[in-house]
């Protein structure tokens, strides 16, 4: 397929995904000051958690758009090249620090990061797994998706079917009450289904009342899930509204904005996402353990010391990888300012750790 040719932009996700990372560092964390919800109530886990199944429903599309085209296998394995290393280290770590008796096969379902087909969550602190084990879910079938794309399939017809399935999958799981059977993920179907749908909406795959129609499908889906199964503690309206803002705030950073030499910075920021995520709850963890943190106060200790444990994933872990990551992806991103004008012109909107 020939590149198409457009102007290089640049779309400032790294910053938005680190404010999803943060929402759920700030909902997990109001468990360790009881009395005092109402403060951490402001940033619910779960808007953060969706969120980042939306910007994921972008963003691969996007880098195979940008990398991956005809080489669906590269993307999978750039995939686990990206998640797989830091979550084994943060793994290996916690498991020796909490120790206790556990099966072997107990310890070989959770590093294939399988515990939640098996109902299997090990180590304690490494809960938030389940997320990545959802990716990983759809990962899967982006690489079927792109595999049928270069066996021959046109891109509007294969995105559009694509786009089907994901409203087809979630009704499935509405109609059989399946959240909690071996298809569950597909509950989640919409939301990567709605960042799949900007993604050709803004490259113009599809019509644009077709894309746009897409959009208000998943939206809808979204609504009716997010709203009667997945917010737990919050007001759901609240909750509700708060996620509704947050999509709009994601239609509007994918459109074209200029350049600056705050792209830099937006990813770097970006690079610290994914640790951030591993990291926070271990490090929340080893914190109450040790009763370092007492008071609503002393969640600045939590967030210093989630960022310094990300830092240290990222540089230890992340970076020393590049160069695999790179040769995976036959391309090498450019970490600082107006990279995207260095690109060459057929670059997508702005790539984040594709």
């Amino acid at each position: 397929m020939t590149q198409p040719a457009g102007t290089p932009q640049y779309t400032p996700l790294g910053s938005f995904r680190v404010m999803l990372a943060l929402f759920v560092l700030v909902a997990h964390a109001r468990f360790l000051f009881p009395g005092n919800g109402a403060f951490f109530s402001i940033a619910p886990e779960q808007v953060g958690v969706v969120l980042f199944f939306v910007v994921s429903g972008f963003v691969m599309p996007s880098a195979w758009w940008s990398f991956y085209q005809g080489a669906p296998g590269r993307f999978l394995l750039n995939r686990f090249v990206r998640l797989v290393p830091p979550w084994l280290v943060v793994f290996a770590i916690v498991a020796i620090l909490t120790g206790g008796p556990v099966s072997l096969r107990d310890v070989a379902i959770n590093v294939a990061m399988m515990g939640p087909y098996f109902n299997v969550m090990w180590p304690p602190g490494t809960s938030p797994i389940w997320t990545v084990f959802v990716e990983f879910n759809y990962y899967f079938a982006y690489f079927v998706l792109f595999g049928v794309i270069a066996a021959g399939l046109k891109v509007p017809r294969a995105l559009f079917l694509f786009l089907l399935a994901c409203a087809v999958g979630y009704a499935f799981v509405v109609v059989t009450g399946g959240n909690k059977r071996f298809f569950g993920a597909l509950q989640w179907a919409p939301y990567f289904g709605l960042g799949t749908a900007l993604f050709v909406w803004r490259k113009r795959i599809l019509p644009s009342r077709i894309g746009l129609g897409a959009m208000a499908l998943m939206v809808a889906l979204i609504v009716h899930h997010f709203g009667s199964v997945y917010v737990q503690e919050s007001d759901p309206w609240i909750a509700t509204a708060a996620l509704l803002v947050l999509i709009l705030v994601l239609v509007l950073l994918t459109g074209p904005l200029p350049a600056g030499r705050w792209r830099a910075i937006d990813r770097r920021l970006g690079d610290l996402t994914y640790p951030l995520y591993l990291c926070h709850l271990p490090v929340i963890s080893a914190l109450a353990y040790f009763d370092v943190i007492r008071k609503p106060q002393d969640f600045l200790i939590v967030l210093v010391a989630s960022v310094l444990a990300a830092g240290a994933l990222h540089l230890c872990v992340e970076r020393p990888l590049a160069n695999a990551r790179n040769k995976v992806r036959g391309a090498q991103l450019r970490s600082r300012a107006f990279a995207a004008e260095a690109a060459p012109e057929w670059a997508p909107p702005g790539i984040v750790n594709p």
